[in-house]
């Protein structure tokens, strides 16, 4: 190696070392991952409750599925609060009232600091004679800082087979995908599939809580999906062995990974 060539070779070094200070990677984006849950909870009263067994971690969202029965008339909506105590906010995501009715609501920004029994309560608005209502909360990392809600669907009938009718197509491709469906039968067998702009429909989604109520005849199912593939509309096809269906689905944004900061490199270059 002569030493014109090593000589640039050092420029190249130097300049390189000059640089790096200026420059830094995108950060990766976070991957959206469910840590926790709280059990499913079952009561005759017009606000239910439920506890995560351990803590959720600042930083993450809380989200509820609930599906009920009213006797009379069924509740306007629900509002969902914790006992935390540090101003985390919830806000109902989409609700619909059919012959059942059913919910998805989630904390409209990241939680704070956590401490104690955490404990999520949804209660039901306007009057009401008397409620079954089922419900679980979960924990989500990995979602969008701000309120992550991004579009909704929601459908009703009375036969075996029922479409939610799509969303809207979604703001990006990573996104969490939750339903929560009650159907008028205390023995239902349901299967769910995931449709994306009509097509035949995906493997499916994972239907992670199920429960019977004997006494109204009310079987709940709430479930969830984790998508990352293109931009879509997106919809749930609930097929049951019960009559009168009611469902919903709301997709959640997953955390969008900042672009790199370039001013400074191009400012370095022009000085």
């Amino acid at each position: 190696m002569n030493s014109t060539l090593r000589h640039r070779l050092l420029i190249i070094l130097i300049g390189l070392c000059l640089l790096a200070p200026f420059y830094a990677p995108p950060l990766a984006q976070a991957a959206i991952a469910n840590p926790r849950n709280t059990a499913l909870t079952n009561v005759y009263a017009t606000a239910i409750s439920a506890s995560f067994a351990t803590l959720p971690s600042s930083g993450s969202h809380v989200c509820v599925q609930l599906a009920g029965f009213a006797s009379t008339t069924n509740p306007t909506s629900f509002t969902i609060a914790d006992n935390q105590g540090v101003g985390n906010t919830y806000a109902q995501s989409v609700y619909l009232a059919g012959t059942r009715f059913t919910m998805i609501g989630c904390t409209t920004a990241t939680i704070g600091a956590t401490s104690g029994t955490f404990t999520v309560t949804a209660t039901a608005v306007g009057s009401v004679g008397t409620v079954a209502l089922q419900m679980v909360a979960r924990e989500y990392t990995g979602l969008a800082s701000g309120n992550p809600l991004d579009v909704v669907a929601s459908g009703s009938g009375t036969t075996t087979t029922l479409d939610t009718t799509a969303t809207a197509t979604t703001a990006q491709a990573e996104e969490l995908l939750l339903y929560s469906a009650s159907v008028a039968s205390n023995s239902a067998t349901t299967t769910y599939t995931e449709n994306v702009s009509g097509s035949a429909p995906s493997s499916g989604w994972t239907e992670d809580f199920t429960d019977a109520d004997d006494t109204n005849a009310l079987t709940c199912s709430f479930g969830s999906v984790i998508v990352a593939s293109t931009v879509a509309a997106r919809h749930v096809i609930t097929v049951s062995t019960g009559g009168n269906n009611t469902a919903v689905v709301a997709t959640l944004k997953g955390a969008s990974a900042p672009a790199p900061d370039v001013t400074k490199f191009r400012l370095r270059l022009n000085q």
